[in-house]
């Protein structure tokens, strides 16, 4: 972590996306739309005056994923797996993002509700008896095919759900 750097990205025809340190040393970029005909290059300035860059390279296009598959495991949880396929000469290493969605219920259901303004007591319109929570995923999910001779990851295994009351009546998995 460099701390108060300059930090961009630069694409061949003299574009800069300059990139915002926050918190300190570390350089987000908001979302950016690469040609896929340009090369890129990441220029660093550290605080001190030093200069670094790396090698033009192409924007490599992360392959699709062909099968999200599921195998209920013998300690009492669901192993999900993902595969995927790419050319010899795409990406490598890949990085995946997933949200997790499931329904969940209140301990009682509540019929009535109370109207404070008013001091009175009446049905419940729409239930709040089943809820849905979605969740974003809280690890870096890598996957790497520099040292396989085809560049293909067959059942990476992805994430493990353990058999909890959040696979109890929905759940939804959102892997991008």
């Amino acid at each position: 972590m460099e701390a108060q750097a300059r930090v961009a990205l630069a694409d061949d025809a003299g574009q800069r996306y300059p990139l915002v340190e926050s918190p300190a040393g570390t350089y987000p970029s908001a979302a950016l739309v690469l040609g896929p005909s340009r090369q890129y290059q990441l220029r660093i300035t550290t605080a001190q005056g030093r200069e670094y860059a790396s090698d033009m390279v192409p924007v490599v296009r992360t392959p699709p994923i062909d099968t999200l598959t599921w195998q209920l495991t013998p300690v009492q949880s669901i192993q999900l797996y993902l595969s995927t396929h790419a050319a010899t000469t795409a990406a490598r290493y890949y990085r995946w993002e997933y949200e997790e969605t499931h329904q969940f219920t209140s301990a009682f259901e509540s019929s009535t509700e109370y109207d404070a303004r008013r001091n009175f007591a009446r049905m419940r319109g729409p239930s709040i008896y089943r809820c849905w929570r979605t969740e974003p995923s809280t690890a870096i999910v890598q996957g790497n095919g520099a040292q396989l001779s085809q560049n293909t990851l067959v059942d990476f295994p992805l994430l493990t759900v353990l058999l909890s009351m959040k696979l109890r009546y929905g759940y939804s998995f959102l892997v991008r």
